[in-house]
């Protein structure tokens, strides 16, 4: 078995994650509005039992906020590139504390938010982890400052802003990763409460509080940790359990709960820890790294939740150490990083591409290094975004390796669904 590059899994604390850079556009001036996101709301929420008595903070009642004013853009020289020939599509990224929109192949890039609460010791400190909602039109965030976390939703389509949650200092919200600020429906968005370790001797956080938070009525139920929750697209399934090291405990092996039969059964081993890297879109499949040493990512498996049947998909051989992974639009492609040698950071992973059943592997002809980190699909799912090593960093590839072109410069880039 082979042994890939180690992960350090890193806690947002009360500093943002990214470094600051100034503005680039690349693809024309600002637009006047907002684009207009339908929202089609299907899903059915989790059910969450109710709370106990147990000693937490109250979440806030979501309260809506008049649209964030932002900042005004510096121009900056747009590089000489050929027209956008592609279907376009649109990005939410990071840049120095606040979020970021670009239209490819539309109007250009524009600020979403005016959060910064930097200053010249600690610069870009604002904005942390966020996620779009599965329809498009909201993004969740979390801000931070000197004391306290704060949970936003966004309406993409007008601008406005609501907080649907707070901690204060020792509590915080839990933001490490695309699965712990997650949204449930497209109604519905989760959070969780950590607090700091009991002593200065032990450094293991402790869970507190899963939130889930009601858009539409403003409403948060609170229930006492256990376990991460993962509902599946459709609202069928709920994956339970987690993998983070700094967690008390740090491996939970996964089970499944079928909303429908009532059925429960265990999803990876004890003795093989894995880390859950998302479902499928039509909510069927699941995808994880198996570790078989801690932090090491070996290979990735694919189980099918209504056969139950495990299918590992990438060599176990010595040339394949997986990073960065997405599902297609259509669930039929899957999109990874590939590493040479197990070493921290990736350097120079290869970008590949399976089918989930691990058939019709394939490589796509680079001529960028890759930052080894989460890959994003066009909805139409000609394309992969990515970072680069090089300014501007976010960057496009159509699947057979041409057309590589650059977009914006920020960090970790989410494409919007399909209106």
């Amino acid at each position: 078995m082979n042994r890939i590059c180690t992960i350090s899994f890193i806690f947002l604390g009360l500093a943002a994650l990214m470094g600051c850079s100034g503005p680039a556009t690349v693809h024309g001036d600002v637009p006047t509005q907002m684009p207009t996101l339908q929202l089609t709301n299907t899903d059915t929420p989790v059910p969450i039992s109710q709370p106990t008595e147990v000693d937490t903070p109250t979440p806030v009642p979501a309260t809506a906020e008049a649209p964030t004013p932002v900042p005004t853009v510096t121009p900056h020289p747009t590089p000489e590139w050929t027209a956008h020939e592609d279907e376009s599509y649109t990005i939410v990224y990071h840049r120095c504390g606040e979020l970021w929109l670009s239209q490819v192949g539309g109007q250009g890039e524009q600020p979403l938010t005016n959060e910064d609460m930097g200053t010249s010791e600690r610069p870009c400190l604002g904005v942390g982890s966020f996620a779009i909602s599965p329809d498009g039109r909201f993004v969740s965030y979390i801000v931070h400052d000197e004391h306290n976390v704060f949970v936003k939703v966004m309406d993409l389509s007008d601008g406005s802003t609501q907080m649907v949650g707070s901690t204060s200092a020792p509590d915080r919200v839990f933001s490490f990763g695309f699965q712990q600020l997650a949204w449930w429906n497209g109604t519905h968005v989760a959070y969780y409460v950590s607090e700091p370790p009991p002593t200065k001797e032990n450094d293991t956080t402790q869970m507190k509080d899963l939130v889930v938070v009601d858009l539409e009525t403003g409403e948060s139920t609170v229930e006492p940790f256990s376990a991460f929750q993962y509902p599946s697209s459709d609202g069928r399934y709920v994956l339970s359990g987690h993998n983070f090291r700094g967690l008390d405990p740090e491996y939970l092996p996964y089970q499944i709960y079928n909303r429908e039969t009532g059925e429960k059964w265990m999803v990876t081993d004890e003795d093989v820890p894995s880390h859950f890297l998302g479902w499928s879109p039509e909510g069927r499949l699941m995808l994880f790294n198996l570790t078989y040493e801690r932090d090491v990512l070996d290979v990735l498996l694919v189980v099918d939740a209504e056969t139950r049947t495990r299918q590992v998909i990438t060599p176990e051989d010595k040339t394949a150490y997986p990073h960065g992974v997405a599902w297609s639009p259509d669930g039929q492609t899957i999109a990874y990083l590939q590493c040479d040698l197990p070493t921290t950071p990736c350097m120079n992973p290869e970008l590949w591409l399976t089918s989930p059943d691990g058939v019709n592997r394939r490589r796509i002809p680079m001529e960028e290094y890759i930052r080894c980190t989460h890959i994003s699909w066009t909805p139409d799912g000609s394309r992969l975004v990515f970072e680069t090593t090089r300014e501007p960093s976010i960057w496009s590839v159509r699947l057979d390796g041409t057309d590589l072109r650059p977009i914006a410069d920020g960090q970790d880039p989410q494409v919007l669904p399909a209106p």
